[in-house]
This record gives structure tokens, sequence and C-alpha cells, in this order.
């Protein structure tokens, strides 16, 4: 739940937030060692978009959006995310924004 948009009723009720991650990896050494140290830490990401949306508030979703990708690339000392891209769905406004891409 979050208080994200341009509206006053949006910083004033809030609104639910679904958040579409996409993330691109190179899982190779992950995948042929099966181990969780060479990947990333899905519970981790989790936590870092819950606390973006949850804890921060923006006006506009763009910047919800390259907050939350700056953000997991910060918690993510992997070598092997490459890209992350975003996407949302409200309560409040039925809209959908096109995927943000932010390429490492």
């Amino acid at each position: 739940y979050g208080y994200h948009g341009a509206m006053a009723e949006e910083g004033t009720l809030g609104q639910r937030w679904i958040i579409d991650l996409v993330l691109t990896l190179d899982i190779t050494a992950a995948a042929a060692h099966d181990d969780l140290e060479q990947t990333v830490d899905y519970t981790r990401i989790y936590n870092v978009c819950r606390k973006c949306v949850e804890t921060d508030r923006f006006k506009l979703i763009e910047s919800l959006a390259g907050h939350i990708i700056d953000s997991i690339f910060a918690a993510s000392a992997m070598k092997s995310l490459r890209d992350a891209s975003v996407s949302f769905s409200t309560s409040l406004i039925a809209t959908v924004v096109e995927p943000f891409h932010v390429p490492s």
C-alpha cells in the first residue's frame, strides 16, 4: 500500500500497488553450481520493492519506477543482474504503465 500520484486523493487515501518486476540475469554460474551466492536474493529484492512503495512518496509513477530500479541495483552486489524493468497497476486508477527500463 502506498501514497503515490499527482492527485490529492492519491496522497491522502493511498492505494494498493501491484508491481510487476522483470530482472534480466546471467544465471550461468548459479545454475552450474546450484549456488545461491551466485544469483540475486529474491527475498531482498522483494523487501526493497516493498520499502520503496510503502515508505517513499512520489507524484510521478515514473519517479517511483526509477527509484525502485535504482534501489534494486544498489542493494544487489550481483554482477549477474543486467537489467530491470517495472510496470504498475493500482486500485484507485486502473492503468498499466509501459515497462520502465534502466540498463546497467
